[in-house]
């Protein structure tokens, strides 16, 4: 089994508002792929581990979550510029 690492970008710094889209995401993504190593954002369940790690560049936040997360973790999520970067790698 592979995986492919995938990632969303909110632009608010409202912490429960980004958590209330990506749950919205997550499970469009589902209904879309279905459950079973898709290799899209549904496979991390929604769930979320919040970091403390602050990013300014896009590039260096997906590089950080690329190298820390671990397939099937929770997805991880950095604050990236003035909002958060939520995603990790999806089971395919």
């Amino acid at each position: 089994m592979g995986a492919e690492f995938s990632y969303r970008v909110y632009e608010k710094a409202d912490r429960a508002a980004v958590e209330r889209e990506w749950q919205t995401a997550v499970e469009r993504d589902l209904r879309e792929n279905g459950s079973s190593y898709s290799g899209s954002i549904g496979m991390l369940q929604g769930q979320i581990e919040w970091r403390r790690e602050r990013f300014e560049d896009r590039d260096k936040a997906s590089d950080f979550l690329c190298d820390k997360h671990q397939k099937w973790k929770p997805a991880m999520a950095v604050v990236c510029g003035t909002g958060w970067m939520i995603g990790g790698w999806c089971s395919s």
